[in-house]
């Protein structure tokens, strides 16, 4: 338990900030999982190209909000394109 009024704010603070956080990480996921269905589906190229503009889309935002890092993003940006390849 906090034992003082800054620390009961640091914890409320800190659980804004995991739900803001936890929000960008599941669309992150739910992007390429959409991705990954549409390639093993054998969608048209019109299609997987949106999601996979998508999904990259969805990974610069949270690398620029501080959500991931900049070198984990590049990872997935990787991983993203070579699967929509």
């Amino acid at each position: 338990m906090p034992t003082s009024k800054s620390a009961e704010k640091r914890i409320r603070q800190n659980e804004k900030k995991r739900q803001y956080n936890k929000q960008y990480r599941t669309t992150i996921k739910k992007a390429r999982r959409e991705l990954e269905e549409a390639v093993e589906a054998k969608a048209d190229e019109e299609k997987i190209d949106e999601l996979r503009r998508e999904a990259l889309g969805c990974v610069d935002k949270a690398a620029n909000k501080g959500v991931i890092h900049r070198n984990k993003a590049a990872r997935l940006k990787s991983q993203i394109d070579r699967l929509a390849s």
